[in-house]
């Protein structure tokens, strides 16, 4: 019921020479969806999440030493 009454307000979208300004019932669900993008954007390119998992058997194996390092 709520919702039916906001629908009264229409939103309206003004540009110029000052900037934007947007009087919408919707503004909440841009700024949220602006703020998702950032914080994906900036999740991948910036500060990338890995798992850090154990290392492979190869990499954990001890290097077999040359002769003139048992010397």
């Amino acid at each position: 019921m709520q919702f039916n009454k906001d629908n009264q307000s229409k939103g309206s979208l003004k540009l110029g020479p000052a900037g934007i300004e947007i009087t919408s019932s919707v503004l909440g669900v841009l700024i949220l969806g602006f703020s998702t993008a950032f914080l994906y954007l900036y999740l991948v390119h910036v500060f990338p999440i890995e798992e850090i998992g154990q290392q492979s058997p190869s990499s954990l194996a001890i290097p077999s030493s040359t002769p003139s390092e048992t010397q």
